[in-house]
């Protein structure tokens, strides 16, 4: 019998790709046609199926609420741009103010159908997905630089990696951010209080209406506790963290509760972890991002956002691992 699986759903009318691994009893979800989001990652307990991610029941069916579920991928920029507006080399850049009619937020691409290129058994069961400005006229009609990005998600154990490769496929030096918002949770936890939480983080950034405003600030005392650990009880996050600490080239944040656990995993592309806990409390977001919030404007100003400027025919990329434990 084989042991990796990957096979085509029909999620509530979404094209999606289901990666199983026959021995350990896991299985992830991707929505291929609904910004390559992985909204299901489960392993078989007592009385079936695990859920460790969050979203709602219809989700990709309802093609709703895409940064509200799942794992959203961000690019090309990640979180809030200031009044969806930046300058660059001279070029001013407006992009859909689709928070409220206040910013624009969390990129491009977690709402467009993806393309699937490799789908693959070996040694992991994997699926690659590929969107860009070529494919998509929508992004092109916004976004004025030339980009691809690939993004691999692998399950092999208990352990769902994913790497993200974006390159510059344009004449012009390409700016750009990569972020993924997660939305976590321990199963049989019904909210995320009486979970135990251990951050990596080092520093906050100050922010002003959820923008930063440059200015990074040490640890609040009631940040304290996460670094060794604590319950989040009635903490509600919506805070960015710097200055986080890599062990081996990782920094890691893990979930605790109920007798199960989880651990994210990143490299050191991404230094900036943003951490919020949705209105409802089932699940935490952990996302790392290879760029501050408003990163463009905030490098125009001299701040070391951390943005990503490619020359043509540049990439890079950045991983993330997420292990069951």
């Amino acid at each position: 019998m084989e042991r990796f699986h990957v096979r085509d759903l029909d999620a509530g009318g979404c094209p999606a790709v289901e990666l199983s691994d026959a021995q350990a009893g896991t299985a992830a979800r991707i929505a291929l046609g609904f910004g390559f989001n992985c909204y299901s990652f489960t392993r078989l307990g007592p009385q079936g199926p695990e859920e460790y991610l969050y979203a709602d029941p219809d989700f990709p069916g309802s093609r709703e609420n895409p940064n509200l579920n799942g794992i959203p991928l961000l690019f090309p920029f990640p979180n809030r741009i200031a009044g969806g507006r930046f300058v660059f080399r001279g070029k001013e850049v407006r992009l859909p103010r689709n928070e409220g009619g206040k910013n624009a937020i969390h990129g491009l691409v977690l709402d467009k159908p993806w393309e699937a290129l490799r789908r693959e058994t070996k040694d992991s069961a994997s699926v690659t997905g590929r969107i860009g400005t070529a494919t998509s006229r929508e992004i092109a009609s916004v976004w004025p630089f030339p980009f691809e990005l690939e993004v691999t998600y692998s399950l092999r154990g208990e352990v769902l990696s994913m790497e993200a490769r974006f390159r510059n496929t344009g004449e012009e030096v390409l700016p750009c951010g990569f972020g993924s918002h997660g939305y976590f949770r321990i199963p049989g936890a019904d909210r995320v209080d009486a979970l135990r939480l251990r951050a990596p983080f080092g520093s906050r950034w100050v922010l002003r209406d959820l923008l930063p405003t440059g200015e990074k600030e040490p640890l609040a005392a009631q940040d304290l506790p996460y670094k060794e650990g604590a319950p989040i009880g009635s903490r509600v996050f919506d805070t960015v963290y710097g200055d986080l600490e890599f062990r081996q080239g990782k920094a890691r944040c893990l979930l605790e509760g109920e007798g199960r656990g989880l651990e994210i995993a990143w490299d050191e592309s991404a230094p900036i972890l943003i951490l919020y806990t949705p209105p409802h409390r089932k699940a935490l977001a952990v996302e790392p991002y290879t760029c501050l919030t408003d990163a463009f404007n905030l490098s125009a100003r001299g701040v070391e956002s951390g943005a990503l400027f490619l020359e043509p025919g540049g990439e890079a990329r950045t991983t993330m691992e997420t292990t069951l434990r």
